[in-house]
């Protein structure tokens, strides 16, 4: 999809869904670095919808609001 279709569906509402992009421009950071820190559990890893991982917009808020600790034993916070 390109920039402008992007923005053409998102007038009005927010999106009830994150893709890695809106996340990496969400946290200004590359998209490799959005699924590293999923992977490492220092992001909530997301959902699988066939081949696209997605986040909820509910689940980052909460993430966010809770303080962005990692959200799996073992991964070290930043």
């Amino acid at each position: 999809m390109t920039q402008k279709g992007r923005e053409a569906t998102r007038v009005g509402a927010a999106p009830a869904w994150f893709d890695v992009q809106d996340l990496a421009q969400r946290y200004q950071m590359s998209v490799r670095q959005v699924f590293r820190l999923a992977d490492n559990g220092r992001l909530p890893w997301g959902t699988k919808l066939g081949a696209l991982r997605r986040w909820s917009r509910q689940s980052i808020e909460e993430w966010e609001a809770g303080g962005c600790q990692p959200v799996r034993l073992g991964a070290t916070p930043t």
